[in-house]
């Protein structure tokens, strides 16, 4: 396929950051979680046109790279869901209690603004789907017809993401399992925030046993 994917793991948390590009070479970072020269190498090696910083939820381990990419690339655009936009900055403290510090290009880094239900990316239409159970804004990233799904902390290849942080629920969480079920192809690779990628029918199998 046209669509390529890079994946850094990036922060003391491991978390998973994909640079994903087409051939225009218009690229997207997903959950920078970290500063990295590493990234700035792939993109500046395979001269990429970062279009856009998307987080799949707001927890720092996932955006703490943002201020520092947003510097790098000042024309991408960074975005979340609106209903996660209210932790951005309590990351800083929470970070803390992980004994991490928040990089410093984070202090002033914002969303330039809010996901909607889809994302026009090149020839791709990208489905934001909105899955609440480990955040309430957290979102999956579905390139439906290259059957890819960026699926954050809500689905790993072999577990669901923790319901007992702020803004965390449980039943939400079960019902996020349930629609990514029926709104995903089962073929499609399941890239989570944490770990090594699955297909949908893999991941949701696991999922399943423990909702």
């Amino acid at each position: 396929l046209s669509t390529q994917i890079k994946m850094f793991e990036l922060g003391n948390l491991g978390a998973n950051c994909y640079i994903i590009h087409d051939t225009t070479n218009d690229a997207i970072i997903i959950d920078p979680g970290d500063q990295s020269q590493a990234v700035c190498n792939y993109i500046a090696e395979k001269k990429l046109n970062v279009k856009y910083i998307l987080a799949t939820h707001v927890h720092f381990d996932h955006i703490f790279g943002v201020g520092y990419f947003k510097l790098k690339y000042p024309s991408a655009q960074v975005l979340c869901h609106q209903a996660d936009a209210n932790m951005w900055q309590k990351q800083v403290k929470t970070a803390q209690q992980f004994q991490i510090k928040a990089p410093t290009s984070f202090k002033d880094s914002k969303t330039d603004g809010f996901l909607s239900d889809s994302l026009q990316f090149g020839q791709t239409n990208i489905k934001i789907l909105h899955t609440p159970g480990h955040t309430q804004g957290s979102v999956c990233f579905y390139f439906e017809q290259e059957k890819m799904c960026f699926s954050g902390d809500t689905l790993f290849a072999q577990g669901i993401g923790r319901t007992d942080f702020e803004g965390g629920s449980e039943q939400q969480m079960a019902k996020s399992i349930q629609f990514l079920k029926k709104n995903v192809d089962e073929k499609a690779i399941i890239y989570p925030g944490h770990g090594g990628s699955a297909s949908q029918k893999q991941a949701i199998g696991y999922a399943e046993m423990m909702i």
